[in-house]
C-alpha cells in the first residue's frame, strides 16, 4: 500500500468531516408524544377546598378541554391538566373493549367490575343521549368535593348545576341517562343503576329518602377511582374519593417511569382562554431516595412558566434547564443538595396548571419531548473517534507494510548471506583446485608461481633456492606396472619429499613426474645437503608396498643470491637436471 492511498482517504475522510460539522444541525430532531398517547392516563383537578366555589370540569373531554373557575384562592393550589401513565392498579381498571361502555358515559362492566373506557377508544357513536329521564339536580347546598359535576345529596348521586359563564364560552355539553325500569338494580342506593348494558338512574317508586344529607362512603385508596373523576366502585357500591390533590400521590416503592434527561425539552401546544398571563408546565419525578420523611416526598415536583401569549401564537417549547424545584419541596422533604435539584430521570406525570383566580378555559392539544439525536458534544467527539480509528488503521497498516518490508529484507539479506558463503566456499574450492594438483595434493604450477611470486615481492629472502626433481625411468614403470600404478607412485614421491622439507618451503608438481622444490634463507651447502637427502629417502623407500618398487630421483639445483629473478634461476636448476639425469641419481648445483 502506497502513501499516496492513505492520503486519498485522509482527504475523504477531512471532507465528509466538514460535511457532517455542516449537516450536523440538520439532523432530526428525536420526539416522544406524550399526548394525544392513548398509553397515558389523562385526568383534571383542583384545590381541595371545594367550599369556596372552584370548580374543574371537562368541557369536552375528547378533545381534553377543560373549565376552570377559581373566585377564591386558598392557599398555594392550581387548577389543571396532568398526565400518568405505567401505574399498575390503573392498568387493571381499563376496559378491554369500548364495547363495556353501551351507554357512552365512560364506564364499562367486565369480569363482574367496573372499568373505565379510554376516551380515545370511544366513537361518537357509542354515546346515547337520552332527554326523558334526567338525572337529579343538585340543591344549592350541596358539595361537589371533587370538582367533577356531580355531588351527593339524599344518599345519591346529583348533578352540580353548571356556573354562569361568559357570553364568550360555550355551555358545557351534559349528557343524560335513561331511568332503571326494573328492581333492585341500585344496591348501593346512590341514585345509578346498571340495565340493560349501561347506567341508569334510579327512580324512586318508594317513600323517598329522609334526614340529613349523607355522605358518601370513601374509597379506601385512589386505585378505586381510575378516571380522576373523585368517584369509584368497592364492595359492589359507588364511593367518593375526595382527596384531591395537585398530583396523585404516589406510593409504591418502586414506580416506572419515563426517563427525559435524553431530551432537551417539552414541546407545548395549549388553547388558552382566560385572563392568567402565565400557565405552568410541571412534572413530577419518582424517587425513594428524595426526602427523610418516608414516602410522603418520594415525588419531586418540577415546574416552568410560560405567557399565555406564546401559547396563543402557536407551540412554545420549554427547555429542561428551564424547570426548577419549589422552595416548600425542598424545605418540606429536607432534602440534601443533590436532590434539590431538578431530576427527570423517573417522571411519572406531567401537566399543565393555572394558579390565578377567574374562569379558565384550557385545551390540551399537544405535549411531545424533543431532543436532539445526538448532542454536538457527543457528535465531536464520535467525529474525533472516527479520526482516532482512522489514524490508528494507518499507523497499523503501516506498520505492518514496514513489518512485512522488514522480514522480507531480512530474508533476503539472509538468502544472500547464506548464498555468498556458498559463494566463498565454492571460491575457496575453486581456488584450491585452481592452485592445487588434483593427483598428488599438492601445489600445481600455478601454486607454485604464486608462492614464487610472494617470495621475491617480499624482498626479504637474500637466498632463494630452487631444487627441479624429476624421476628416473618412471615412463618404464608404466609400462611395466601401468599407469595406475604410476599415479601411486606420484602420491607416495610427493608426500616423502613433503614430509622432509619444512614449513616455510614449498613443493609442487611442475609437470608429469618432474617436481620443484622453493627453499628460502638456504646457502649452498644447505641446499646440496636437503637434495642429498631427498634423494636418499627416494631411493631407500619401496613403492607400491607388495610389488617392492624401487626408483631413484635425479636433482638439479640453482641458488639465487640477489642477482637473478626467477626465470634465470629455474634455467639454471633446470640445466643442472639435466646434467644429474645424464648419470641418475644425482644431484648437480647449477
Amino acid at each position: 500500500m502506497k502513501s499516496n492511498y492513505f492520503t486519498v482517504v485522509r482527504f475523504i475522510m477531512a471532507l465528509a468531516t466538514v460535511l457532517a460539522i455542516f449537516a450536523q444541525p440538520y439532523i432530526p430532531p428525536k420526539k416522544l408524544l406524550l399526548h394525544p398517547n392513548t398509553k397515558n392516563f389523562p385526568s383534571i383537578f383542583a384545590p381541595q377546598n371545594a367550599f369556596r366555589g372552584s370548580v374543574v370540569r371537562w368541557v369536552d373531554r375528547a378533545n381534553y378541554e377543560l373549565l376552570c373557575e377559581f373566585q377564591e384562592l386558598d392557599g398555594y393550589q392550581s387548577c389543571g391538566f396532568t398526565l400518568a401513565w405505567n401505574t399498575a392498579e390503573k392498568e387493571q381498571l381499563i376496559c378491554d373493549s369500548a364495547a363495556s361502555d353501551e351507554d357512552g358515559d365512560g364506564w364499562g362492566w367486565e369480569n363482574d367490575a367496573s372499568c373505565i373506557v379510554r376516551i380515545e377508544d370511544r366513537s361518537a357513536s357509542t354515546i346515547v343521549e337520552i332527554e326523558d329521564s334526567p338525572p337529579p339536580e343538585c340543591g344549592p347546598e350541596a358539595v361537589d368535593p371533587d370538582g367533577d359535576g356531580w355531588g351527593w345529596e339524599y344518599d345519591r348521586s346529583c348533578i352540580i348545576p353548571a356556573p354562569s359563564l361568559p357570553t364568550s364560552q360555550p355551555a358545557a355539553q351534559v349528557i343524560t341517562f335513561p331511568a332503571c325500569t326494573g328492581e333492585n338494580h341500585d344496591p348501593d342506593d346512590d341514585g345509578w343503576g346498571w340495565e340493560n348494558g349501561q347506567s341508569c338512574i334510579a327512580v324512586e317508586t318508594g317513600e323517598k329518602a329522609t334526614g340529613d344529607q349523607g355522605d358518601a362512603p370513601e374509597c379506601s385508596s385512589a386505585a378505586k377511582d381510575p378516571d380522576g373523576d373523585g368517584w369509584g366502585w368497592e364492595n359492589h357500591r359507588s364511593c367518593i374519593f375526595s382527596e384531591l390533590v395537585a398530583q396523585p400521590h404516589l406510593t409504591r416503592e418502586n414506580v416506572a417511569g419515563i426517563d427525559l434527561s435524553a431530551y432537551d425539552g417539552i414541546e407545548v401546544e395549549v388553547f388558552y382562554e382566560g385572563r392568567a398571563e402565565h400557565l405552568r408546565i410541571n412534572m413530577v419525578n419518582f424517587d425513594m431516595a428524595y426526602g427523610a420523611k418516608g414516602g410522603t416526598f418520594s415525588e419531586k415536583f418540577m415546574s416552568a412558566f410560560v405567557r399565555a401569549e406564546d401559547l396563543r401564537a402557536g407551540a412554545a417549547f420549554v427547555k429542561l434547564n428551564e424547570f426548577s424545584v419549589p422552595e416548600w419541596w425542598v424545605k418540606e422533604s429536607n432534602a440534601i443538595r443533590e436532590h434539590a435539584a431538578p431530576d427527570f430521570t423517573n417522571i411519572v406525570a406531567v401537566g399543565v396548571d393555572l394558579l390565578d383566580v377567574g374562569i379558565h378555559k384550557m385545551r390540551v392539544e399537544r405535549m411531545e419531548l424533543v431532543g436532539e439525536r445526538i448532542s454536538r458534544k457527543d457528535f465531536l467527539m464520535l467525529l474525533m473517534v472516527l479520526w482516532g480509528a482512522v489514524l490508528l488503521v494507518e499507523v497499523a497498516t503501516r506498520y505492518y507494510l514496514l513489518r512485512r518490508t522488514t522480514l522480507r529484507s531480512e530474508h533476503q539479506l539472509a538468502s544472500l548471506t547464506t548464498r555468498a558463503v556458498q559463494l566463498e566456499v565454492e571460491k575457496s574450492a575453486l581456488h584450491s583446485r585452481a592452485v592445487t594438483d588434483p593427483l598428488t595434493g599438492i601445489n600445481n604450477r600455478s601454486g607454485f608461481l604464486r608462492d614464487v611470486k610472494s617470495a621475491y615481492s617480499q624482498g626479504s629472502a637474500p637466498c632463494i633456492g630452487l631444487l627441479l626433481l624429476d624421476l628416473d625411468h618412471f615412463k618404464a614403470i608404466n609400462d611395466d606396472h601401468g599407469h595406475e600404478m604410476g599415479d601411486k607412485i606420484l602420491k607416495e614421491f610427493a608426500q616423502i619429499v613433503d614430509g622432509n622439507t619444512r614449513r616455510d618451503e614449498t613443493l609442487a608438481r611442475w609437470g608429469g613426474e618432474e617436481f620443484v622444490l622453493l627453499v628460502p634463507n638456504v646457502s649452498a651447502g644447505q641446499l646440496s645437503e636437503l637434495a642429498d637427502k631427498l634423494r636418499r629417502v627416494v631411493a631407500n623407500h619401496i613403492f607400491a608396498g607388495e610389488q617392492n618398487i624401487r626408483i631413484t630421483t635425479s636433482v638439479g639445483g640453482a641458488l639465487d643470491i640477489g642477482d637473478l629473478d626467477f626465470e634465470a634461476l629455474f634455467k639454471r636448476a633446470d640445466m643442472a637436471l639435466y646434467r644429474a639425469k645424464t648419470v641418475r641419481n644425482q644431484f648437480v648445483l647449477g
